[in-house]
């Protein structure tokens, strides 16, 4: 496990600040921020769970983007760590595999990167999973301590909990009245605790009422089938082994009558509807992946615990199988990549080409099913081809996505973004600052322009303000302005513009194989983005020759 841990931390922990914070991070670090310094509350909590851990961050003295996301970093690396409470009642590979796709997951470690509570209701729904599948004497204590702290978190806990009701894996111990007594306990002192920040902001208690009613309000009416079916896309973009592994896994659960497979399953199933229903929010999509994975690791369980009635020639089977699954994934990731390049996949041979590589794949694994259909080893070969395939697959994504894609609305994933024009403009204004007060923070500021980003960014200048009207006769060092039109300023500035936020454009027609290719492999792409623009005008007096 502890190689396990490492990996997950590398990734969840590495280059935190590395990206500028989207409008929703800086929303949630904005708040935690103006109760840390003392300042008004202007903007929602829209997770009290991330404002009481984060606040306790700041108040350490911490308050950058890193300290900003160092709290869903940590509730995903122990996401990851649950899986160590299921020893002794499941096999170690279920939860060691399990663990390890948990720790190299896309979506888990681009959810555990962003400022908000999405990690922490993560988090709270292994835990009750975790806690019931020990159900060792304190599961019921667990089970209530994940209640109060998922009903805090995020919508997306009641997402996740909803399948877990129907799947019978949250009402486990109704039975047992003592349990029951403790569970409610233990839920109501978290759910208390957690709301109200150690009761130091009471007003916790309405924001974490308030998260069932917003949960309710993203059911809505697709717009298109495209749209509808497009958090699943975006699963089978970043999560390939939920459908390579997770669904033949699915299958298994229910025809091998395995109790605990079957309700996953169930809640795996109530997961996809959900994240149907609500196709608008694409965080839904992360917690189908917490089954998905479980499954996955029953599975290689299974196919572990096979003896082979010839243990050396069931070594050189395995081996030769696995060896031949990685091979047949390498070609066929090299010659994507060719065809790619070469644009050999639209025009009128798209078809065919992609017909060719379909037959041969097809063929190949034709060929490996029937060596495993009747030979334990080389089901094991083909779990552990595959498996290393996906992995390695998916930890490039993962590292990907959240270090350098996160703000890219051309990802599926991401939805709208922060420009990175934003890291160059504070750094400026600071520059100016020290010339002309000798300080990086005493510029005088003003806002035009409505955006959480810029005030989470300009939060340290002791003059900014914010307003849809420019001040009558103001005399701001700085004013901040849409590019859309020059506002009437009553002193000579001088302005440029700086890109602030930047959005994804509806596809205007269907998506080529060779460009969605070109992107995945080479970071390629011809999509238009909406950018929003701002004008930084500085006052000309401030202006200084080098």
């Amino acid at each position: 496990m502890l190689p396990i841990a490492v990996l997950a931390a590398w990734l969840r922990f590495g280059d935190l600040a590395r990206l500028p914070l989207s409008a929703a991070e800086a929303t949630a670090a904005l708040a935690n921020w103006q109760f840390w310094s003392a300042a008004p509350l202007d903007v929602p909590v829209s997770s009290p769970a991330y404002f009481a851990f984060t606040h306790l961050v700041m108040s350490l003295g911490a308050s950058g983007d890193a300290a900003a996301r160092l709290v869903p970093a940590v509730f995903g690396l122990l996401t990851v760590l649950l899986v160590w409470l299921m020893r002794g009642r499941v096999r170690p590979v279920a939860w060691l595999t399990a663990g390890l796709f948990l720790a190299v997951s896309p979506l888990l470690v681009a959810v555990s990167r962003t400022a908000g509570g999405d990690a922490i209701a993560l988090f709270a729904l292994l835990l009750l999973v975790a806690a019931w599948v020990n159900g060792g004497r304190r599961s019921a204590l667990l089970i209530g301590v994940g209640l109060g702290l998922g009903l805090t978190s995020s919508p997306l806990f009641y997402t996740g909990l909803v399948g877990l009701v129907v799947a019978g894996l949250a009402g486990a111990e109704g039975r047992n009245l003592d349990k029951l007594r403790y569970m409610g306990i233990a839920a109501g002192i978290t759910f208390a605790a957690v709301a109200t920040s150690w009761l130091l902001f009471p007003a916790g208690l309405g924001a974490a009422l308030r998260i069932f009613p917003t949960w309710l309000g993203q059911f809505s009416l697709p717009e298109s089938a495209s749209a509808a079916v497009s958090p699943l896309l975006a699963l089978l973009r970043y999560e390939p082994a939920v459908f390579v592994l997770g669904l033949p896994a699915a299958v298994w659960a229910v025809r091998a009558r395995n109790p605990l497979g079957r309700r996953l399953v169930v809640w795996f199933v109530v997961l996809l509807a959900l994240v149907v229903l609500q196709a608008e929010t694409m965080v839904n999509a992360a917690a189908a992946i917490l089954p998905a994975y479980l499954l996955v690791g029953l599975l290689a369980a299974e196919i572990a615990g096979r003896r082979d009635p010839a243990p050396v020639a069931g070594r050189r089977t395995g081996l030769l199988t696995a060896t031949t699954i990685l091979g047949l994934g390498a070609l066929m990731l090299v010659a994507a990549g060719r065809f790619a390049r070469l644009n050999l996949l639209s025009g009128e041979n798209a078809m065919l080409i992609s017909l060719a590589v379909l037959a041969f794949v097809m063929a190949g694994a034709a060929v490996l099913l029937a060596m495993a259909w009747e030979s334990p080893a080389a089901r094991r070969g083909v779990l552990v081809g595959a498996v290393a395939l996906l992995l390695f697959w998916q930890w490039g994504t993962a590292w990907q996505l959240s270090r350098l894609g996160a703000n890219d609305p051309r990802e599926r994933w991401v939805q709208a973004g922060t420009d990175d024009d934003v890291a160059v403009l504070i750094p400026l204004l600071q520059d100016i600052s020290r010339q002309v007060a000798n300080s990086p923070r005493d510029l005088v500021i003003f806002s035009q322009v409505e955006s959480p980003v810029l005030r989470w960014y300009l939060r340290d200048f002791a003059g900014f303000e914010h307003g849809s009207a420019l001040p009558v006769d103001t005399q701001a060092d700085v004013i901040i302005a849409s590019i859309e039109g020059e506002p009437a300023l009553p002193n000579d500035y001088f302005g440029a513009d700086f890109g602030l936020e930047q959005r994804e454009v509806p596809n205007v027609g269907p998506v080529m194989v060779s460009d969605a290719l070109k992107w995945w492999l080479f970071r390629e792409s011809t999509a238009a983005t909406d950018n929003r623009r701002v004008v930084v005008w500085v006052r000309s007096d401030l202006a200084r020759p080098e």
